[in-house]
C-alpha cells in the first residue's frame, strides 16, 4: 500500500477508493489518467469503467443500441433539414403576401425537405431577382428548421401633394400599413377604424406644449371587407352558371380596388335559387388605400 501511494504521488496520479485484499490492490482513477496509470503500474489490469462514461460504453456494446443510436442521428438530420416554420419581418404587408404566394407556388412551404446547405443564400438571390423592382434590401436566414425572411420594400408609390389637412379614413377597415413622408400617426397597426376617423394628423405638440402645424403627405392602407352578390335568371345551377356568377362578382369587386391594391380572400357565402333566379353571395377581404378622399 505504501509503495503504491509513493509511486502514485511521484507520478502525480490521483487514486480513489483504494481497497486491499490478500494478494491484490484495487483503486479508481479518472479516465484522463488511465494511460499514466498503465505506465507507472504496467501490471495493473483494468476491471471496469463506472459513471456516465461506463454506462455509455456498456450500452453501446449491445447491437440494438447501435441501431437505436443510428436512428436517432438520422432522425435528427431529418428534423434539421426539414422546414417547419417561415417567419417574416417586413415593411410591406402587401409585398409579404406576394412573396408568400411565390413561395407556395414554388413548393417552399412548411414540411419541405431542404437538400442543400446554401438553401437560404440561393433563396435570397432568387427573391432578389423575382422582386427586383419591389425590394430594396432582403435577408434570408435559416436556423435549423426555421426560416426567417426580412426585407424592406422600395418606396415607389406616388404620394399625394403636401397639405395641412389630416388624412381621414373613408372606409371601415383595419389599419395594415403606413406610407408616410410627413405627418403624425393617430392610430395603431391592426386598429379598426370607421369612415371619418383621423389616421394621420397635421400637428404635433412640441416640448413646451404648443401645437406646431405640419405638412401631411402619404397613404394609409387597410384591410377592408365587401359582400358582393350576382344573379342569373335560371332555375337550376350548372357549372357554367356557377362560373358566370363568380365572374360577375369578381368584376364588381375589381371596380372597388386600384392596381396597387389587392384581393386577399374570396369566400363564397351562399348560392340560393328562388323564383327562377340563382343568386350567389361572396365575401371579399381586400387590402386597399383608405385615404383616397
Amino acid at each position: 500500500m505504501e509503495s503504491l501511494m509513493n509511486r502514485a504521488c511521484r507520478a502525480r496520479i490521483e487514486l480513489y477508493q483504494i481497497y486491499t485484499s490478500k494478494d491484490s490492490l484495487s483503486f479508481y482513477c479518472t479516465p484522463d489518467q488511465k494511460k499514466k496509470v498503465k505506465t507507472v503500474f504496467p501490471d495493473a489490469v483494468e476491471m471496469e469503467t463506472t459513471g456516465v462514461l461506463g454506462f455509455l460504453l456498456k450500452e453501446l456494446k449491445r447491437p440494438f443500441h447501435w441501431v437505436l443510436l443510428l436512428w436517432i442521428i438520422l432522425f435528427y438530420l431529418f428534423l434539421n433539414h426539414t422546414l417547419f416554420e417561415i417567419q417574416f419581418q417586413s415593411t410591406s404587408q402587401n409585398l409579404q403576401y406576394r412573396i408568400e404566394e411565390y413561395l407556395r407556388n414554388n413548393g417552399i412551404t412548411p414540411g419541405v425537405l431542404i437538400q442543400t446547405s446554401d438553401f437560404d443564400q440561393l433563396l435570397k438571390e432568387e427573391l432578389k431577382r423575382e422582386f427586383v423592382h419591389d425590394i430594396s434590401w432582403i435577408e434570408v436566414k435559416r436556423s435549423g428548421s426555421r426560416l426567417k425572411i426580412s426585407f424592406n420594400h422600395k418606396e415607389t408609390a406616388e404620394f399625394k401633394s403636401f397639405q395641412t389637412k389630416p388624412l381621414v379614413s373613408d372606409k371601415h377597415a383595419m389599419v395594415i400599413r403606413f406610407e408616410l413622408l410627413h405627418g403624425v400617426k393617430k392610430v395603431q397597426y391592426y386598429q379598426i377604424v370607421q369612415p371619418g376617423d383621423v389616421l394621420v394628423e397635421s400637428y404635433l405638440l412640441d416640448s413646451s406644449g404648443k401645437l406646431q402645424n405640419l405638412f401631411v403627405s402619404g397613404k394609409v392602407y387597410g384591410m377592408t371587407w365587401y359582400t358582393i352578390s350576382s344573379e342569373l335568371n335560371h332555375s337550376t345551377l350548372e357549372v357554367l352558371d356557377f362560373l358566370r356568377l363568380l365572374y360577375e362578382c369578381r368584376k364588381q369587386i375589381e371596380k372597388e380596388i386600384d392596381e396597387d391594391e389587392q384581393i386577399l380572400k374570396e369566400n363564397i357565402l351562399q348560392v340560393t335559387s328562388s323564383e327562377g333566379k340563382i343568386k350567389m353571395d361572396i365575401h371579399y377581404t381586400c387590402l386597399e388605400e383608405i385615404t383616397r378622399k
